[in-house]
């Protein structure tokens, strides 16, 4: 598949920065997820205590500004462990606009917030919106020096998604490879974003194509090579990867397309794509669909669970 590019490599970005972000051992957050999956939470009134002195904000990925039920539970989670309503907030890219358009949207949304109290940011952006995160990132590096804990970036669709690729005809048509039914869901699929979003979204879907997502990243890291190393120590990827068998029908059907064409995926994104080499650190690879983290409407049944294991387990992350 056509990924993310290894350019960041050859910038010589290949190994971490230090700095002051949290230290995050990717053992212990697995251990801190499953546990909280089986119900058991390592977070003391101590660690909530201290997970409550941060302002957190959501990004939303694509159309998630029509979406209703995002990051909804997730909000409630983190009440639930004490964070004052007040202190999370939701900021909702544009589905209309490129990632390099919605970032100074993204950049003036967090600035706004940081005006609010001198409290550091955690932001915590999905799919796109973790784009649009990382692409503020890199053009704000004082910023996030000086106002920003820690950056999650959960199933970023960093090298693009086929998907997008598929919806607008640019490569991998179906063949005898997929199984007829999952062909003709994602054939539907795809007709219906052509009838009613295609010409409000063509614009931004050409940018999730595989090929444009990794030039923009290529241009990206090679202007803002000086960033790095100041925002590389807040960044940390959440990847997922689903079975089939777990996902519901819509998902089924993309996940399968993925699979075929171009390897393990979420449902929309492929494991290789949910992240940008030399850049951040991968904490965790877990098992779930793209929705299942951040979302209820497409969510599997094991989704609630997932999402509030994630919540604890960002929270464990930053109050330690």
């Amino acid at each position: 598949m056509v990924g993310v590019c290894l350019f960041a490599i050859s910038l010589g970005l290949g190994s971490p920065a230090m700095g002051d972000g949290p230290e995050i051992a990717p053992a212990d957050f697995k251990h801190w997820f499953n546990s909280a999956m089986d119900g058991r939470s390592h977070l003391t009134p101590q660690a909530r205590g201290r997970a409550a002195r941060f302002r957190y904000v959501f990004v939303a990925g694509y159309q998630g500004e029509s979406m209703p039920g995002y990051f909804t539970q997730n909000t409630k989670e983190m009440i639930a462990e004490g964070v004052p309503y007040t202190s999370i907030h939701l900021i909702q890219p544009s589905s209309a606009h490129t990632v390099d358009e919605n970032r100074q949207n993204v950049a003036d949304g967090l600035m706004e917030l940081s005006n609010r109290g001198p409290e550091r940011l955690i932001i915590i952006g999905h799919s796109r919106g973790a784009c649009d995160a990382m692409a503020f990132a890199l053009h704000e590096p004082i910023f996030v020096r000086d106002r920003v804990e820690a950056i999650f970036l959960i199933q970023g669709a960093f090298g693009g998604t086929g998907l997008a690729d598929f919806v607008l005809d640019r490569k991998q048509p179906i063949d005898n490879r997929m199984p007829a039914g999952h062909g003709l869901v994602c054939k539907a699929i795809a007709n219906l974003e052509n009838k009613i979003g295609h010409k409000s979204r063509e614009h931004a879907m050409s940018d999730m194509t595989c090929d444009a997502a990794c030039e923009y990243w290529q241009m990206t890291l090679a202007s803002c090579a000086d960033a790095v190393p100041i925002v590389t120590p807040k960044l940390f990827y959440i990847q997922a990867i689903a079975e089939n068998s777990r996902l519901r029908l819509i998902q089924r059907a993309t996940h399968k397309y993925l699979k075929t064409y171009y390897g393990p995926n979420d449902g929309v994104v492929t494991i290789e794509d949910q992240s940008l080499d030399g850049v951040g650190q991968i904490i965790a690879v877990l098992e779930a669909g793209h929705a299942d983290l951040t979302r209820k409407g497409l969510a599997s049944r094991a989704g609630r669970r997932s999402r509030q294991a994630l919540m604890q387990s960002i929270l464990m992350s930053v109050s330690r």
